[in-house]
């Protein structure tokens, strides 16, 4: 009996470990949304939600990522250099968020909406 399962659940296995070529920013919702008004250079991003007089700024972890939409409604990875001011943009912000004007959090993705 253990033989006859043992293939099908090798066959599983290894299907399991096939990579995705699928690029695409947390499944969880973004912590916040707005429009990039600027940009150090060196990835902080300074982002302000519609009706919040102080936004966020955030700085990039270690492995942070950037997003942009394609045409067909995926996503593809894109450089940090590739963010424009007036830009909607989402970010994931998984750690706290500092309570001041304009907080501030640690980014681990941002996605451009609506980037071609």
């Amino acid at each position: 009996m253990t033989r006859f399962l043992a293939l099908p659940l090798a066959l599983l296995t290894l299907a399991g470990c096939g990579g995705s070529d699928a690029v695409a920013p947390p499944e969880r919702p973004p912590e916040y949304t707005g429009v990039l008004e600027e940009s150090d250079g060196e990835g902080r991003l300074l982002v302000r939600a519609e009706g919040d007089a102080c936004g966020i700024w955030t700085a990039p972890e270690d492995d942070a990522r950037v997003y942009g939409s394609t045409e067909d409604g995926a996503y593809e990875e894109i450089g940090w250099d590739d963010l424009r001011t007036g830009s909607s943009v989402d970010l994931w912000i998984p750690g706290p968020i500092a309570e001041s004007c304009p907080m501030q959090g640690a980014a681990e993705a941002v996605a451009v909406a609506g980037r071609r």
